[in-house]
């Protein structure tokens, strides 16, 4: 058992990129000081350059990556430490997969995780930042997040030998069967849930919680400690964080700004009393066990 991936997983829009910000100041950086170019050492599991591989091992199959059939062959395979190129003892991965099987084939394994850090956010709040980040309606948004089949694309990189045209799948499903799929699996492997609501309004408490779980989970002792707390806390602000990404990054398949508002209960102001108890129904136990009603 190798146990060399860390997972950072969650639903999109749901506050992965500032936790995976965080963690990189943490590790990557001398002051704590949050600026894109960190997000770099957190690497998205979902790049089209990890498939690379398996032009080499079949060609037809690599020409059929858009086909989640044929994607899911290898997707235990693609996390070994020679596909994705681990020199280090294990590495951070930021992912969107729903973590359960896909035409007989699991996301991931085991003998694969070091730990996995899950990151949840009212669904409701989900659905207008997804609105937002798509260019969808807020209607064709919840039938997104509910859809049992839906999927994202996943990133494609310069280095990928992947033709264009060819768009492999994240498969998601719906929000509370991706929720699910993380916070009850491997759960003997150290694990961290965190909801968004507490990255933005308790930030401090969050990332002492985070630091924490890191210690006393890997013997991890981080210097300078109270220095980069602080500076963590002043430069993950979303107004800090718009300015870097006008500055020096868009996030990939969005027109849209990615960080946008950064607050709770926005539904409030925009979904409708029908849309609200669409979702509320919907999703009930996910939600009323994460006291989101």
């Amino acid at each position: 058992m190798s146990n060399h991936i860390f997972w950072l997983s969650s639903y999109p829009k749901s506050g992965n990129t500032i936790v995976r910000l965080i963690i990189a100041a943490l590790f990557f950086s001398k002051d704590g000081v949050v600026n894109l170019d960190l997000i770099k050492y957190i690497s998205n599991f979902e790049n089209t350059s990890n498939l690379n591989f398996i032009k080499y091992k079949n060609n037809n199959d690599f020409n059929n990556l858009d086909k989640l059939e044929i994607l899911s062959k290898y997707l235990i395979l693609s996390q070994s430490k020679k596909n994705l190129n681990i020199k280090e003892d294990f590495r951070f991965f930021k992912t969107h997969s729903a973590n359960m099987e896909i035409f007989n084939n699991c996301f991931t394994k085991e003998e694969n995780i070091r730990g996995y850090i899950y990151i949840v956010r009212d669904p409701r709040d989900v659905i207008i930042s997804w609105s937002h980040y798509s260019n969808t309606s807020i209607a064709e948004s919840i039938k997104f997040i509910t859809n049992k089949d839906a999927c994202i694309n996943w990133i494609n990189n310069k280095n990928s030998l992947l033709d264009k045209k060819i768009i492999p799948q994240v498969f998601l499903s719906k929000w509370d069967t991706h929720v699910n799929s993380w916070i009850y699996k491997f759960k003997k492997k150290p694990n961290l849930i965190l909801k968004y609501e507490d990255i933005i309004e308790r930030k401090k408490e969050t990332i002492l919680k985070i630091i924490n779980f890191l210690e006393e989970n890997y013997k991890i002792r981080f210097i300078n400690i109270e220095n980069k707390l602080n500076n963590i806390i002043k430069t993950t602000t979303i107004k800090n964080l718009q300015k870097e990404e006008k500055n020096k990054l868009k996030e990939q398949n969005s027109s849209n700004p990615f960080f946008r508002i950064g607050k709770s209960k926005q539904w409030k102001n925009i979904l409708t009393n029908e849309q609200n108890g669409l979702i509320c129904e919907k999703f009930r136990e996910t939600m009323e066990s994460f006291d989101y009603i």
